[in-house]
Formats: structure tokens, sequence, C-alpha cells
């Protein structure tokens, strides 16, 4: 799950990925800040959640969060 950049409203996204061989790959994903990312989960059940940052490359304003949470009664 990645923030919304910039300008950018939070939600759903359909992208395209393009590998080496051109090949254009649809992706669906989701732009939401760390806080609104861990209150969906809540709200669907799910507790605990852990927040890590992973930071783009140097010198890009790409960051990726990714989460982890458990199921509420598993």
């Amino acid at each position: 799950m990645n923030e919304p950049r910039a300008g950018e409203l939070p939600g759903r996204r359909v992208d395209n990925l393009t590998p080496a061989d051109g090949t254009r790959l649809p992706v669906v994903h989701y732009a939401y800040d760390a806080g609104t990312s861990c209150s969906l989960l809540h709200e669907h059940g799910f507790a605990d959640a852990e927040v890590l940052p992973v930071e783009g490359p140097e010198g890009s304003s790409y960051r990726t969060l990714v989460i982890r949470a458990c199921r509420i009664g598993d």
C-alpha cells in the first residue's frame, strides 16, 4: 500500500506495470496513509496493525507501507 502522492486523492487506483519485455500488466492498488489503512483494517475485523514504511530508491519520492494485522477471533 502506498500513501497518496502530493495532490492525489486517497483510494483505489488502477495502473499498469511494464516489465522489461514491454508487456503491460494492469494492477489495482490502494493509496491511503498509515492511519487510514489501520482504521480500515480495524473496521473489517483486524487488530494489532503494525506499519513498516519502506522508502523508495534514493532520490525517489515513492514509499510503500507494509502493514501486518491479525484477524480478530483467529
